[in-house]
């Protein structure tokens, strides 16, 4: 399966800004999480400047409120799953994912002050409700080893499980139809982060413009 998600990347990088594609909002949000999970997981030099952009178009985009709420949830679940399975398959195929992560048309939108997109083809987007796009991301120079830190810490909560599991299972047996109960872990859930940023984000793709 990570293999798989490797070798959909050329497929994925363009399906957001296809011209004349019908791609839903949430399938465009989760699109971009994927990609974006790829790109951090495979360490690409442009990864924030994708993430600012990604953001902008989940954030642009949303038809409204609700909407934007379960677009951030779709791309951050979307980001998260796939940067973890990066990591189990060992980066598999990263040379080739850097290669299309880098020269993507996403890298070619202009983001305006208030969130406005103008797309590659020309074609813009206003947002419901205008808002600072200097703050929708801050780079995170720990981004990296935080993430390391999570997924280092579920693997250590996975053998240790496995371990209770085995040293159990011969108590089970001897306990005559006594069941062991087995609480579930409570799932991950990844929070919306969009009013979360420091107003000294660094955005070198942000452009001027008044609104009339």
């Amino acid at each position: 399966m990570s293999r798989f998600l490797g070798c959909i990347l050329l497929f994925v990088c363009a399906l957001p800004l296809r011209a004349g594609a019908q791609v839903s909002y949430l399938e465009e949000a989760k699109t971009l999480g994927i990609v974006a999970g790829q790109g951090l997981a495979c360490q690409s030099s442009k990864y924030d400047q994708f993430e600012m952009l990604a953001r902008a178009i989940v954030l642009t985009k949303a038809p409204n409120p609700q909407a934007l709420q379960d677009g951030l949830y779709a791309f951050n679940s979307a980001k998260a799953d796939t940067f973890l399975a990066k990591r189990r398959d060992g980066g598999y195929l990263c040379g080739e994912i850097l290669r299309m992560f880098d020269n993507q048309d996403i890298y070619n939108i202009t983001l305006y002050e208030d969130g406005t997109l103008k797309m590659p083809d020309g074609q813009i987007f206003t947002p419901k409700t205008p808002y600072d796009a200097s703050k929708i991301y801050a780079v995170d120079t720990h981004l990296q080893e935080n993430i390391n830190n999570v997924y280092q810490s579920s693997v250590d909560k996975v053998q240790q499980r496995r371990t209770q599991a085995a040293v159990s299972a011969p108590q089970s047996a001897a306990s005559q139809g006594r069941s062991l109960r087995v609480q579930n872990a409570p799932q991950n859930t990844v929070q919306p982060v969009v009013n979360n940023f420091s107003p000294e984000s660094s955005i070198g793709h942000l452009s001027r413009r008044k609104r009339y």
